[in-house]
This record gives structure tokens, C-alpha cells and sequence, in this order.
């Protein structure tokens, strides 16, 4: 089993047919909105989604999870993962087409995501408080989000593009206006 990302993500070169021939080559989708919040509930609550394969279902269970703290520190942290959720795959369609980059393309990951959520968990940690003001997890979490991706982009371009994604979630630089 070998994965790998095709040469349209960033900086990669076409395989060879015969480096290929040994393989059975599935393709994977691109995630969407609901494969973004499924990865969220699984970082902060433990919760596996359920999933379908080859037409068989398979049931996700509960397992440790990577980031509890950030259930207790996010205030409405269920209404953020959804918000980011829907950031993460309209930032991700975006970069597929284009739009994010003059010279080459961006990639936008699920380890975009998965990186945002670490570091934010990181920085509210530093504040040393078990539950931080709201103020501090807004500030923390567009740190975060400047340091894995805003700082990527373009200031005069893709940046603003990005930002206004952003608000429009509800996740806004100074308050946020999370969906129910």
C-alpha cells in the first residue's frame, strides 16, 4: 500500500508507468465540509466517524482523543469545529482551482487543519489557564491560523481572499459570529 499526491499538488513530478504498474491506483476525493468536521470531532472529542467502503459500512467508534483540552477551552467548541470545518473546505476548493496562487498552486491539507487546531491548543496552553477568556481563544486561534496558513499567502491577494473566508464562517479577527 503507497500513497502519494498526484502533480497537481505543489512541487510534485509524475511517476513512471512502470513504478506505477505495481500498484492498484485508487483515487481519493477531495474532503469536504462534512469529512473536515468528522476530523475535528475525532481530534477533540475521540468520536470516529462512520464510513462506507466498497459499499460496506463501518460504524466509527470512540477512541482517545488528540486534543480534548481544546473542548474545554474553545467556548462553543462544537459551532467552531463546524466554522473552521467549512473554512477548511472552501480555502481547499479554492487552492484546487487556482484561485490562491498566481506562480504554482498552494496545497490546502487536512494537515492545514489538523495543524491549526495543534496550535492553537498549543498557544492557549501557554496561558496557562484551564478555561481562557474568549478574547484569548480568538486571539489564539488567528495566531494559529496566521502562523499555518494566512502567513502562505500573498498579503496583497490571496491573504485578503483568505480573511474574508474567514469572516464570512463567522471566525473573525476580533469576534466571532459562529454559526448555529
Amino acid at each position: 500500500m503507497a500513497t502519494w499526491n498526484d502533480t497537481g499538488y505543489a512541487g510534485r513530478h509524475e511517476l513512471s508507468p512502470a513504478f506505477l504498474d505495481r500498484f492498484k491506483i485508487r483515487n481519493c476525493t477531495m474532503p469536504d465540509e462534512t469529512a473536515y468536521r468528522a476530523l475535528g470531532d475525532c481530534l477533540v472529542h475521540g468520536r470516529q466517524p462512520r464510513v462506507v467502503i466498497n459499499g460496506v459500512c463501518y460504524q466509527g467508534g470512540t477512541d482517545a482523543a488528540l486534543l480534548p483540552e481544546l473542548a474545554t477551552q474553545i467556548p462553543d467548541c462544537d459551532r467552531f469545529l463546524t466554522a473552521l470545518a467549512r473554512f477548511q473546505a472552501g480555502i481547499a476548493a479554492m487552492a484546487e482551482r487556482g484561485e490562491l496562487r498566481t506562480r504554482g498552486r498552494i496545497a490546502i491539507t487536512r494537515r492545514a487543519f489538523v495543524d491549526v487546531l495543534k496550535e492553537t491548543r498549543d498557544r492557549l496552553r501557554t496561558t496557562g489557564v484551564a478555561q481562557p477568556r474568549r478574547e484569548v481563544v480568538i486571539s489564539a486561534v488567528w495566531r494559529a491560523l496566521s502562523f499555518c496558513l494566512l502567513e502562505r499567502l500573498d498579503p496583497n491577494g490571496e491573504r485578503p481572499k483568505a480573511i474574508a473566508l474567514l469572516t464570512a464562517c463567522g471566525i473573525g479577527a476580533d469576534a466571532w459570529e459562529l454559526p448555529e
